[in-house]
């Protein structure tokens, strides 16, 4: 099985892991993100104001319905400095590496929002291990993990939705 090592950063915040995903959607390359490797992260979140890449609008901006209806989740998160603020989790396509899967994203409203890998979907993919001592980390990918993810969502029904309630 092929590891991923991924080298702590050396530019500030310097001594963190970052890792590159591409974000998709209707089958197509939006936006790549760098994210912070956060084990201490739940979900792996990102600023709302990105989603307007990926989707043509800001998901915190929209009505409850309207998220309701494309089975969006409406949540309050708390900040590391222990502000509460507005998120909405939806699942989107990612690829990290040679791997192309969904996980959900919590998407957070505010634009200054640190983009954080967390452990929901993506850890659960992948054995993940911390090497202190040389400045890295190994992703091991669980291939039949990977898979089951894939099963996970339905994305023609999301973007179904996403286009008709866009343009009502």
């Amino acid at each position: 099985m092929t590891e991923i090592i991924v080298k702590y950063n050396d530019v500030p915040p310097s001594g963190h892991p970052n890792v590159t995903l591409h974000l998709f959607h209707k089958g197509k390359l939006k936006h790549s993100v760098v994210c912070l490797v956060d084990s201490g992260a739940d979900c792996t979140t990102l600023p709302s104001s990105m989603s307007t890449l990926i989707y043509g609008f800001n998901i915190c901006a929209m009505a409850v319905a309207f998220l309701k209806r494309i089975g969006a989740q409406m949540n309050e998160s708390e900040c590391f400095c222990g502000d509460r603020i507005k998120s909405v989790k939806l699942p989107l396509l990612i690829s990290f590496d040679n791997y192309t899967f969904p996980i959900n994203i919590n998407w957070v409203d505010n634009p200054n929002a640190m983009p954080l890998l967390g452990r929901e979907d993506f850890f659960e993919c992948f054995r993940v291990q911390f090497d202190e001592l040389n400045k890295q980390v190994l992703f091991c990918p669980n291939q039949e993990r990977i898979e089951q993810n894939k099963q996970k969502y339905d994305f023609e029904r999301i973007n179904d939705l996403i286009m008709k309630l866009k343009t009502d």
